[in-house]
């Protein structure tokens, strides 16, 4: 039985290695992945150019704005709200870095809160109350 000692030895070793590898590489998944969502970026241009810069970013096609309701409306220090897809995100930033248009993030996973507004507002319909009943308490429902 001293050969099947000494395999393993070495073979919990092996073990131990591949459960710190595996791990580790568990932790960078989560990490790129955390980052790695839908966004809501917040701008605030101080200069026309740099409203420029945000109508040019806002007109292309994975991005939506959402505040103000129209390009034409992008100016000089009035803040700016746009939606940009997973797949555009660092593509979006580093048009503004290169553009020196400073930007954080509103939202970090605007996926997660699109579904749950999606689903209340699809819950809500399926509610046994009517539409009236719930907002107004029964005692104020009247039959004429």
């Amino acid at each position: 039985w001293q050969p099947t000692m000494q395999v393993s030895k070495p073979f919990a070793e092996l073990k131990k290695y591949f459960l710190i590898v595996t791990l580790g590489l568990s932790v960078v998944q989560y990490q790129v992945s955390a980052d790695d969502r839908d966004q809501v970026l917040y701008v605030l241009p101080r200069t026309e150019r740099q409203a420029e810069v945000l109508k040019n970013i806002t007109s292309q096609p994975e991005v939506v704005l959402w505040k103000p309701d129209d390009v034409e409306h992008i100016t000089a220090n009035k803040e700016v709200h746009f939606y940009v897809n997973l797949s555009s995100v660092e593509s979006i930033k580093s048009q503004l870095n290169k553009s020196a248009v400073a930007y954080s993030v509103l939202v970090n996973n605007a996926e997660n809160l699109i579904e749950q507004q999606t689903y209340n507002e699809t819950s809500n319909q399926r509610s046994p109350k009517s539409f009236y009943e719930q907002y107004h308490p029964l005692e104020d429902v009247r039959i004429i």
